[in-house]
């Protein structure tokens, strides 16, 4: 079913079948959105063997001359990279991975220096703190590429780096009460009717796939492994005692009644 689902998506990239609320960016090839259907394809790549998913992978790369999006800080324009560094291991090579590279090492030759407190002033895109990851979502798009770079190079500072600023965002995002995360800092104050805490549901889903993503790519024996697999086991516990009876999880993630379904 799922090769099926990826064949006819594979064959519908073009701008008439990419009709979500965010059109205009989904159809850039280098966007978060495009990204994560491809950090989907290499799994896909991987559990069914299939040569074809391979060969998507590796042609959108070269498309795309293997660079990332545009903007070097933001976590959103490195996901696309995740599916580079799979394509470094499956024939592409090193040049799968250099302008990845050299935007990293761009980021860690001057690192941002900001509060991760979430402030929008007149244009979103001057918000300062988007330099780091001070929204959940971005511990699924960054840092996974961050650690398997330190893999594929044997550089550790990449690691280090990925590490650092996912516990610094952890600490200031994760309520260890509820055992969720805050989809940023607008929403520490915010309550429901009924006086409940808002956690984004999907937010909470990016941020448990990127911890597996990250777990995947981390050594077994770098310490901070314990604690990556602690954090994973206490929101493993939450998002099951919260499922609803249909499957599904609601939007905001304590208020379960008169909710649509997310997955």
């Amino acid at each position: 079913v799922a090769a099926r689902v990826a064949d006819w998506q594979l064959a519908r990239m073009d701008g008439l079948h990419i009709t979500t609320h965010m059109k205009e960016e989904s159809q850039q090839p280098l966007s978060w959105q495009q990204g994560a259907f491809w950090v989907g394809m290499t799994r896909l790549a991987d559990a069914s063997g299939e040569k074809r998913f391979r060969e998507a992978i590796l042609k959108q790369g070269r498309a795309n001359q293997w660079k990332p999006g545009p903007r070097p800080w933001h976590a959103d324009d490195h996901v696309i990279g995740q599916s580079y560094l799979w394509a470094a291991r499956h024939g592409a090579g090193a040049e799968a991975i250099a302008p990845l590279r050299a935007t990293f090492d761009g980021i860690l030759a001057k690192p941002p220096v900001t509060h991760l407190s979430f402030y929008i002033p007149k244009n979103y895109e001057d918000t300062a703190c988007l330099r780091r990851w001070c929204w959940c979502d971005a511990l699924f798009m960054s840092p996974p590429a961050w650690v398997e770079l330190s893999q594929q190079t044997g550089d550790a500072r990449y690691t280090n780096y990925a590490l650092a600023e996912f516990w610094a965002t952890t600490d200031f995002l994760y309520d260890a009460v509820e055992k969720l995360f805050f989809r940023d800092s607008r929403f520490f104050e915010r309550r429901d009717d009924q006086g409940r805490k808002f956690f984004w549901s999907r937010g909470n889903g990016w941020v448990f796939a990127g911890i597996a993503n990250v777990l995947d790519a981390l050594p077994r024996d770098n310490p901070h492994r314990p604690r990556m697999e602690a954090l994973f086991r206490q929101m493993a516990g939450k998002v099951k005692l919260i499922q609803k009876s249909d499957g599904y999880w609601a939007p905001s993630l304590l208020a379960p009644e008169n909710s649509p379904p997310e997955t």
